[in-house]
């Protein structure tokens, strides 16, 4: 997905304002991002998967933009940023999520 066309995560951080989330903080946030997208019925395999189903549920304040180095998350309200990539371990390993919801069980967008 990775693509040089794409603004760099710190640019557009930059660009539309707020702040990073820390390297610690990151997986419990992104755990939350896939937990939100799974009570809506997605249960996200890639990064560009989750940036579709935050497009898709028209939320105002969660943004997704793609960036070279993957996937940018933006809560505006809270004006929390998080990266995404399919290269993180967070996704899980072989097309298999890395959070399976107990309730739905969640349906890949």
């Amino acid at each position: 997905m990775r693509c040089n066309d794409y603004p760099k995560f710190e640019q557009l951080r930059r660009r539309l304002g707020g702040e990073a989330k820390c390297f610690d903080a990151s997986p419990s946030e992104k755990t939350r991002l896939i937990g939100y997208l799974q009570r809506h019925g997605c249960t996200p395999l890639t990064a560009q998967d989750v940036a579709s189903a935050v497009q898709a549920l028209e939320d105002e304040e969660l943004s997704a933009f793609l960036c070279e180095e993957g996937v940018a998350i933006s809560h505006s309200s809270d004006g929390w940023w998080l990266l995404l990539s399919d290269d993180d371990e967070f996704f899980g390993h072989a097309g298999e999520p890395a959070i399976v919801s107990p309730v739905t069980g969640g349906e890949r967008c």
